[in-house]
């Protein structure tokens, strides 16, 4: 019993310690107004907003890119050759747009009672199988859209 109340004191010691501030970090809170106004990190200096999801900047060079944020970080293309997302105006109008269903649903196969659809994701192609009793809505618009 004194060896495992020694183990764990010394266990709280060791966390406590390496948990406590060292004293000479230089981090400060800074105000909400200067945070606004800086790019997110991962942005050349100088770049200026488009819509929510894309930056536009000029090199050094003078070639223009546009800087897209995506989920899994930044990614730079061309200006000319990168698909522009909506302007920020029109994504945040208070008219409802039509809302989009998401990738296309495509029918592989239509089976007696069943009907195989595939979809493509980010992480390649998605095929299921589903019985014609238990479709969903997009399922059904999709094969009624089919026949």
């Amino acid at each position: 019993m004194n060896v495992i109340q020694s183990l764990f004191f010394a266990l709280t010691f060791v966390l406590t310690a390496s948990a406590a501030p060292t004293g000479d970090s230089k981090t400060t809170a800074q105000s909400p107004a200067r945070t606004a106004a800086k790019p997110p990190a991962g942005l050349p200096a100088g770049a200026e907003r488009v819509n929510a999801q894309q930056w536009r900047h000029t090199d050094a060079k003078g070639q223009k890119w546009i800087y897209t944020r995506t989920p899994f970080g930044w990614s730079r293309g061309p200006e000319d050759q990168v698909t522009k997302a909506e302007p920020a105006e029109a994504a945040d109008s208070t008219a409802a747009a039509p809302a989009s269903s998401g990738p296309v649903l495509e029918i592989v196969e239509i089976r007696a009672n069943e009907v195989v659809f595939q979809r493509a994701t980010p992480f390649g192609r998605s095929r299921w199988t589903k019985a014609k009793s238990a479709l969903d809505d997009a399922e059904k618009a999709a094969l009624a859209a089919r026949k």
